[in-house]
């Protein structure tokens, strides 16, 4: 099985003016690495706007979009570390926006797969232990060591 985690695709000090130039970016770089369809970019913010994925955790403010599978070719996930926050609405309230410090985007073609992948992703959220990890991380490979740890496990 693929995995669903890179070094190539973490990414630490991004900086992006708004939520729309992140999904555009980094979406953009799912298709045109081959993982997602030409569809994605905009898949991803009409989930978002509907299904909002913002997180108030202990320590950090963490997004997770995503689209439906049939958006994706193939999986893979994004992570962004961003050097400035960006507005999200907090999941479950769409009339509540927060300003999130890391991105996990979430490129996954099998439904069961999908679900699972954002349950453990989920599960991060209420490990103090890991959100330290994350917060104090300062390269590619100290977020890809929680999230490998996590995922691949």
């Amino acid at each position: 099985m693929q995995e669903l985690i890179s070094k190539k695709y973490i990414f630490v000090d991004k900086t992006y003016e708004d939520q729309d130039a992140l999904f555009e970016e980094l979406g953009q770089m799912l298709i045109t690495d081959g993982f997602a369809k030409p569809n994605y970019v905009d898949a991803l913010r009409q989930r978002e706007e509907k299904f909002p994925t913002g997180l108030q955790t202990s320590r950090l403010k963490i997004a997770i979009p995503h689209t439906e599978p049939q958006y994706v070719n193939k999986p893979c996930i994004v992570v962004t570390k961003l050097a400035k926050p960006v507005v999200f609405n907090e999941m479950g309230k769409n009339d509540s926006p927060i300003s999130v410090d890391m991105v996990v985007m979430l490129a996954i073609n099998d439904g069961n797969r999908h679900l699972n992948t954002l349950q453990k992703i989920v599960s991060i959220m209420g490990d103090d232990a890991l959100l330290d990890q994350l917060d104090n991380a300062n390269t590619c490979n100290e977020i890809y060591e929680v999230f490998d740890h996590v995922i691949n496990n």
